[in-house]
């Protein structure tokens, strides 16, 4: 009996699905530690998102939006508790409702949610 043969096309895809992946995964792990060690200084406890966003270095959301990417909905409890033990509160609800809609894992709306926080508090304090 011979196995049927696979589309090109088909392994192409699997191959780029894999790669994503593994470079979520990777990605997220390296933020995440560069995160921890940013952290140690900064308390956010009470805070809500946006509070919590104009405290954090730029590597937390960079972590979440990898984490996303590499293990989609998977990553949803996962992130609950990486931001619970980083006493990271304020960004548990929104970053566990974005990991839980499809289709956004390849947008980096953490990431771009930070750079919108910091650019609305300059725009703000210029007037």
């Amino acid at each position: 009996m011979t196995l049927p043969e696979i589309n090109p096309a088909i392994v192409t895809w699997i191959r780029l699905a894999v790669v994503l992946v593994s470079a979520g995964i990777l990605g997220a792990a390296l933020f995440l530690l560069i995160a921890y060690y940013q952290l140690q200084s900064i308390r956010t406890q009470g805070e809500d998102f946006v509070g919590t966003l104009r405290r954090v270095p730029i590597t937390v959301p960079l972590a979440l939006d990898a984490m996303d990417l590499g293990l989609d909905f998977l990553g949803a409890p996962l992130v609950w508790l990486v931001l619970g033990r980083l006493g990271l509160g304020g960004l548990q609800a929104v970053a566990l409702i974005e990991s839980l809609i499809p289709g956004t894992q390849l947008l980096p709306l953490l990431t771009i949610c930070w750079v919108g926080v910091r650019l609305w508090g300059r725009w703000r304090h210029s007037d």
